[in-house]
């Protein structure tokens, strides 16, 4: 049997609405970021892959592209050359590094030309890590996961990241 909830939901109240002062205090908004910086991409910090992880994962591995999941060798030349680019591509536009949430922190979401240098195929997740200086990545996402995990923060950037 379902029990019923001891609350019901009643309306958005905006902190001068006379419904709100039963209450002694509201809570405090929620705040996700400790430091806007953690949103932007800083290109003065190494990228360290963990390519070993993306391409014998068989998780990771089914989210390459078809041609490149049957050859390492190609699909690891494909990573290097497009995280190699990935900078470059940040310095011009610094929206092209997308913040999500995840595990309680923000990474970055950073695109993937594999096949085509004018259509991202996946996305590098990257964690900032201050004490070692540097971005770790070690996984990948499909686009439609990360277009899912981008929405949470912001609007994704439509240069690279569409539904």
């Amino acid at each position: 049997k379902c029990r019923r909830p001891i609350w019901v939901f009643d309306q958005f109240a905006e902190s001068y609405n006379n419904l709100l002062r039963q209450f002694p205090r509201l809570p405090e908004t929620a705040t996700y970021i400790k430091d806007p910086a953690d949103l932007v991409f800083d290109p003065n910090l190494e990228i360290d892959v963990n390519y070993d992880h993306m391409l014998n994962t068989p998780e990771n591995k089914e989210r390459l592209p078809e041609s490149l999941k049957l050859n390492n060798r190609t699909a690891l030349l494909a990573l290097k050359g497009s995280i190699e680019s990935l900078k470059d591509k940040v310095l011009r536009n610094y929206k092209v590094a997308i913040p999500h949430w995840y595990g309680n922190r923000i990474q970055l979401l950073l695109p993937l030309y594999l096949t085509n240098e004018a259509i991202a195929d996946n996305a590098l997740i990257v964690d900032k890590d201050m004490r070692s200086r540097m971005y770790l990545a070690r996984t990948i996402l499909t686009m439609d996961m990360a277009y899912i995990d981008a929405r949470v923060i912001t609007r994704p950037d439509r240069e690279w990241l569409n539904p």
